[in-house]
């Protein structure tokens, strides 16, 4: 049975505007006996996953440079868990909802010897816009976040943003895409939305 922090309805594109934001973080002691973090990323599109498999791949591998070396400036050490578990042994996408299995991204990240798990959802919407590669660029993301405990898959915390847009990223108005952003200012976006959220992670205690 999975948790309600990660069966989560995404109902429509006004209720995401309308959510509060959170961010992640700890207490100083909460930080204790939480390494190595076992990273677990995840993409798909709202309300329904379209199925764009060179942006999941696009997004995935970004985050899984960017927050390991973001995590690495804190002081932590992170192990990457995508590449030994398929996205879709643990990820269903449904109109409207999403499930997660942390149970078997928990037995995984024991495996890997990691004391806890970081999962990061990109869900993204809105308009498009493909370059040369072929790969599409969306307007507007939400990101989710949660930070379990490996050996029960128990919660340790959890945090999401509202609809961030591209657009509002580089000055401009909560929807569309400003012309000429490439694949580089993409890829800034996605990381400066999960940079927000972890901000406020608290550095390791020396």
């Amino acid at each position: 049975m999975l948790p309600k922090t990660i069966l989560a309805s995404l109902t429509s594109f006004l209720f995401l505007l309308g959510c509060t934001p959170s961010v992640m973080s700890l207490k100083p002691e909460e930080t204790k006996n939480i390494e190595p973090i076992g990273l677990y990323i995840i993409a798909s599109s709202q309300l329904e996953d379209n199925n764009d498999y060179l942006h999941k791949d696009f997004t995935i591998s970004t985050a899984s440079i960017f927050i390991p070396k973001f995590f690495k400036f804190k002081g932590y050490e992170m192990k990457l868990l995508n590449p030994g578990l398929p996205t879709d042994r643990v990820f269903e996408k449904k109109f409207g909802t999403f499930n997660i299995d942390e149970k078997i991204i928990a037995q995984f990240a024991r495996k890997e010897n990691c004391s806890t798990f970081l999962i990061v959802y990109y869900a993204y919407t809105g308009d498009q816009q493909s370059l040369i590669d072929g790969l599409n660029m969306y307007s507007n993301c939400s990101l989710y976040g949660w930070l379990i405990n490996s050996k029960d898959a128990g919660l340790i915390s959890s945090s999401h943003s509202v609809l961030s847009s591209i657009n509002t990223n580089y000055g401009g108005l909560p929807f569309g895409i400003p012309p000429g952003i490439n694949k580089k200012d993409y890829q800034n976006f996605l990381e400066n939305i999960a940079m927000e959220m972890f901000k406020p992670f608290p550095s390791k205690p020396k």
